[in-house]
C-alpha cells in the first residue's frame, strides 16, 4: 500500500467517523434484506452483526436481518449463513470496508445495495442512517 492509498483510507475513515456520528440508541425501524424487481439484494436499516474475513481477501457482513431470502431468490452462495461480501478486486473496497467496520464499531444502522456476481450477493453501495 502507498502513501496515496493510506491517505485516501484514512481520510474516508475520518470522514465516515464525522458523518456517522455518535451511536447512543438504534434506530426503531425494523431492519430488512430483500430482491429488488431489478434482482438487486438490498439490506434495509440493519446493523452489522458479524464479519468474517478470508484468505483469499473475501469478507462476509453479517446483518441483523434474516438474509435467508438473498439464497432463495436470486441464489446468491451463503458461508455461515452470511450472504453479503465485500469483494476483494471490488473499486472503492476500502471505502466501503471503513465505512461498515465504524459503522458495526458504534452499532449504526445501514442500508446496503449489491448485485448477484458468481453466485455471492457482493455489496456495491452503503449508506449510513442517522
Amino acid at each position: 500500500m502507498n502513501i496515496r492509498s493510506i491517505f485516501a483510507v484514512t481520510l474516508g475513515l475520518i470522514v465516515f467517523t464525522v458523518f456517522l456520528g455518535n451511536a447512543e440508541t438504534a434506530n426503531a425501524q425494523s431492519s430488512s434484506c430483500y430482491i429488488t424487481q431489478g434482482g438487486r439484494p438490498v439490506c434495509e436499516n440493519v446493523t452489522i452483526d458479524r464479519l468474517i474475513v478470508q484468505d483469499n481477501g473475501r469478507i462476509y457482513v453479517a446483518t441483523s436481518a434474516d438474509e435467508s431470502g438473498l439464497s432463495t431468490d436470486i441464489g446468491c452462495a451463503p458461508l455461515a449463513n452470511v450472504f453479503l461480501i465485500v469483494e476483494e478486486n471490488m473499486q472503492g473496497r476500502e471505502r466501503i470496508l471503513s465505512l461498515l467496520l465504524t459503522a458495526h464499531e458504534r452499532r449504526r444502522p445501514l442500508t446496503t445495495i449489491g448485485m448477484n456476481l458468481d453466485g455471492s450477493c457482493s455489496i456495491l453501495y452503503v449508506s449510513s442512517e442517522m
